[in-house]
């Protein structure tokens, strides 16, 4: 299937929390056959990947009118992204680089040093982080896309997400919008 925009972002920027609102969005406003939980957001914003469960051929969207967006932390690459709509996700490195943090020590146990070790090191600290934003810098600032913060998402959620919205090219179904945050709200 053709793909209408991705959804971009560093891993541990709310990637998550955008997927699943998005997800509950446009399966209230599709009238899909499923509510989204965590495990089956994956049906409606699959990552951008031939995995049978949680990439492109999970997608049950377009039988229901519903835009492919796929999901990906990826660098960008123009063979891939390259004059795609794209919806950037950021978040505030500070926070980016905690939740890594715990979730490199506690979670994977893949790093072994204090906080301020893991922040300076090249593959996983504020390095890696600006790297990767350096890298999508030029391709977002010329189009089209529209970038989208993690703190702005929490300030006003309805608002972060019917700029995303918009920037499809859709109307906003705010019986469904509604809904979506309210499932949001229900899961924390």
């Amino acid at each position: 299937p053709g793909i209408d925009a991705f959804l971009i972002s560093y891993p541990k920027s709310g990637r998550t929390w955008l997927r699943y609102l998005l997800s509950c969005y446009f399966a209230h406003a599709g009238k899909v056959d499923f509510e989204p939980d965590l495990r089956s957001t994956f049906r409606v914003l699959p990552n951008f990947d031939q995995d049978e469960e949680r990439g492109l051929p999970a997608f049950v969207g377009k039988r229901e009118g519903l835009p492919l967006i796929a999901v990906s932390h990826r660098p960008f690459d123009p063979r891939f992204f390259g004059g795609r709509p794209l919806i950037f996700q950021v978040r505030d490195p500070r926070d980016v680089c905690v939740s890594a943090y715990f979730h490199e020590t506690r979670h994977k146990q893949r790093f072994n040093g204090d906080i301020s070790a893991f922040i300076e090191d090249e593959q996983r600290g504020i390095p890696a982080i600006i790297a990767y934003h350096n890298g999508w810098a030029a391709p977002v600032a010329k189009g089209p896309s529209v970038v989208v913060s993690y703190e702005e998402m929490s300030d006003d959620t309805a608002s972060a997400v019917t700029r995303i919205l918009e920037f499809l090219g859709l109307d906003v179904d705010q019986a469904a919008l509604a809904s979506a945050i309210k499932r949001r709200a229900s899961t924390r």
